[in-house]
């Protein structure tokens, strides 16, 4: 058995940058989204895979789905199960509305997975899946499994991952990490960017949508049995993902810059069609840049230069029931080390400056 996999399109029409397609109906940036899932389709196809397995986040927005988007992508979802090919997914944070996982989950023969629960995948074995809730438990249900999985898929983030942007993410507090490390294999959606931590594969998204995606291409994964840990991943390059780039005139002086652009942007990528730039600059600088590239069809947006931060930042992936006190006490744990009462004599003084 084989298998496509991939995580993250977020299909939504991502207005910004986007230019209206008036003889298709939708934007050049649902037409890139569109452009993947024709590549994926093609690469199920030419690999000859059983199965595609989807890790969550189809859509981008909970509870909304934009009718011309939707219809677009479900009938391309419908193509992964010629010749009987599966198609399975697991429900994302984005695909979460309440209790209801994405809507493509009601076109026929699609499995959307909405709990945990043990699958059986032919030549693999069993994999224990862990979708996306708002009481995120990995372990939940576990206990009940007649036979041990050995690999999970999921969709959350449990390790301090790297995003593009240079902050680290903290795992969630409600995932017990040695129940996570007992797995041979781990495969994890949620991350953007495709990082292997220990026993745990974050896939990386399959399409980049946005400048917290910076510097990255899109993957998607061929999954074969065989190796030391019962299956092996084979990383190929979304070839219609765009590219975010951040750029500032704070690290390249602005001649340099404009000829970085010249030379390694639109000497490749002539049309300026996958790569969306995203330059800090003074008003000076910026105005040059503006001048230089106005005729292009490169995608751009200036903004103005501000000082760079010297310490690294993080953020805390928290659920929506936690308060404030709540991620105060999380950060300290995770950064300063201290005891707990050092953490409430925290929590007190921020609630004294708030009033």
């Amino acid at each position: 058995m084989s298998a496509l996999i991939f995580t993250d399109p977020h299909f939504h029409a991502h207005p910004a940058f986007a230019r209206h397609l008036p003889d298709k109906g939708y934007s050049t940036r649902v037409e890139e989204g569109l452009r993947t899932l024709d590549w994926l389709v093609e690469t199920a196809h030419e690999r000859e895979v059983d199965t595609v397995i989807c890790l969550g986040d189809v859509f981008h927005v909970p509870g909304f789905l934009d009718p011309i988007v939707a219809y677009e992508v479900s009938a391309r979802f419908q193509k992964f199960m010629i010749n009987g090919r599966k198609l399975v997914i697991i429900g994302g944070n984005h695909d979460v509305a309440g209790s209801q996982h994405s809507s493509i989950g009601v076109l026929p023969g699609i499995t959307v997975w909405r709990e945990n629960l043990s699958v059986h995948i032919q030549d693999i074995g069993h994999v224990w899946c862990c979708p996306w809730t708002h009481n995120l438990n990995p372990k939940a249900g576990y206990k009940g499994c007649v036979e041990s999985p050995k690999y999970m898929f999921g969709h959350f983030i449990c390790h301090d991952v790297e995003v593009a942007t240079g902050h680290r993410i903290h795992g969630l507090e409600t995932v017990d990490r040695a129940f996570i490390e007992q797995f041979d294999q781990v495969l994890l959606g949620d991350a953007h960017t495709h990082q292997v931590i220990g026993n745990t594969t974050y896939l990386g998204s399959v399409l980049k949508n946005s400048f917290n995606d910076d510097g990255e291409r899109g993957y998607a994964f061929i999954m074969e049995p065989g190796g030391p840990k019962g299956f092996t991943l084979e990383k190929v390059t979304n070839p219609f993902s765009p590219v975010f780039l951040r750029l500032s005139t704070a690290i390249r002086p602005v001649g340099e810059l404009l000829d970085w652009i010249d030379a390694a942007v639109l000497e490749t990528d002539p049309h300026g069609t996958s790569v969306y730039l995203d330059i800090q600059a003074s008003p000076k600088d910026a105005a040059k840049i503006e001048k230089r590239f106005r005729k292009t069809t490169l995608r751009m947006r200036t903004r103005p230069l501000v000082e760079q931060k010297e310490t690294e930042e993080v953020r805390l992936q928290t659920r929506g029931s936690e308060g404030p006190t709540d991620v105060i006490r999380q950060y300290v744990a995770h950064n300063l080390g201290e005891s707990e009462a050092a953490a409430d004599a925290l929590v007190k003084k921020g609630e004294e400056y708030l009033k």
